[in-house]
C-alpha cells in the first residue's frame, strides 16, 4: 500500500514539474532498457562510479521489455525522464525490440525526450548485424537521436554511456530554458 501511495505522489509531482524539466540532470530518473547483463552492469556502474545523489537509474531487461503489456510500458515510460536503449550489435531481434520501444517512448514523451541508443559489442564470434557507421547513421540521421558504442572489453565504456546521457539531459534542459526565455521576451 505504501509503495502505491509513493508512486501516486511521484506521478503527481512529475505532472507538476514537467518530468525531466526539473533542476538539471541531477534530479533525473533514467531508464536503461536492453539485455539484462548490460542493464545490470549499467546499474552497478551508476551506483559505484557516478556521484549523482538525486538521480536514479531503473532498468528494464529485454525479456520484460518484450513481454510488457501496453499499460505497463506506458506507466514505465511516463515515470522516467530520460532513456538509455541498449542492443547487442550481433542480435537482430534485440535491435528490433529496442526500435519498437523507442517508438513507444517518442509516442508518449514526444520527439524532444532525452534518449541515447547504445550498440553493445560483446565478445562472441557472431557477426555484427550492422557496421558501426551504419548504426551511427541510422540512429543519428534517420532517428535523430544520440548514439554511442560500448564493448565487453572496455570497462570504462558504461561509465561513459551514463555521463553521455547526463550531457544529453543537460543539453536538452538548457535548450528548453533558452527557448522559454525567448518566448517570454516577445
Amino acid at each position: 500500500m505504501a509503495t502505491r501511495f509513493i508512486n501516486v505522489i511521484r506521478s503527481f509531482s512529475m505532472s507538476l514539474t514537467g518530468g525531466w524539466e526539473r533542476s538539471g540532470p541531477q534530479g533525473c530518473r533514467l531508464l536503461a532498457c536492453g539485455p539484462r547483463d548490460i542493464t545490470h552492469a549499467l546499474k552497478q556502474t551508476f551506483k559505484t562510479q557516478i556521484q549523482r545523489k538525486s538521480a536514479s537509474l531503473d532498468t528494464l531487461s529485454m525479456s520484460r521489455l518484450q513481454g510488457l503489456a501496453a499499460g505497463l510500458s506506458r506507466h514505465t515510460v511516463s515515470m522516467s525522464d530520460a532513456f538509455i536503449l541498449v542492443f547487442y550489435m550481433d542480435d537482430e531481434e534485440c535491435f528490433q525490440t529496442i526500435s519498437e520501444f523507442r517508438g513507444c517512448i517518442i509516442e508518449l514523451k514526444g520527439e524532444d525526450v532525452p534518449l541515447l541508443v547504445v550498440g553493445y559489442s560483446r565478445a562472441t564470434s557472431a557477426p555484427r548485424i550492422m557496421g558501426p557507421e551504419t548504426a551511427d547513421c541510422l540512429v543519428t540521421i534517420e532517428w535523430g537521436l544520440n548514439y554511442k558504442e560500448a564493448s565487453d572489453g572496455q570497462p570504462g565504456d558504461l561509465e561513459q554511456v551514463i555521463e553521455e546521457m547526463f550531457n544529453i539531459v543537460r543539453d536538452k534542459k538548457s535548450s528548453k530554458t533558452a527557448i522559454d526565455r525567448r518566448m517570454t521576451t516577445f
